[in-house]
């Protein structure tokens, strides 16, 4: 599923009872920063998300890449702790 808007486009990659993985591949945040010369800004949105789905004792939440960072997308995955 492909999720798309004036300043957003995601792309649901799994989305099951283990496991919820998705894509942006263009993120407002993202987009914000570069327009007002701060790049170093979203960087700083895509820490937050680590120190805030992190702290989330039922998931874990790994990101191998961010656009913040120069990576091609920001991933994200989002495992389920209690799944069997």
């Amino acid at each position: 599923m492909c999720l798309k808007g004036d300043n957003w486009e995601s792309k649901v990659i799994q989305n099951d009872d283990n496991f919820m993985v998705f894509i942006i591949k263009k993120c407002l945040w993202h987009d914000t920063c570069i327009e007002m010369n701060c790049p170093e800004m979203g960087q700083m949105f895509c820490k937050g998300d680590i120190v805030c789905y992190r702290s989330i004792n039922k998931i874990s939440f790994e990101r191998t890449q961010t656009l913040a960072c120069g990576g091609e997308c920001c991933d994200f995955k989002f495992i389920n702790n209690e799944a069997k």
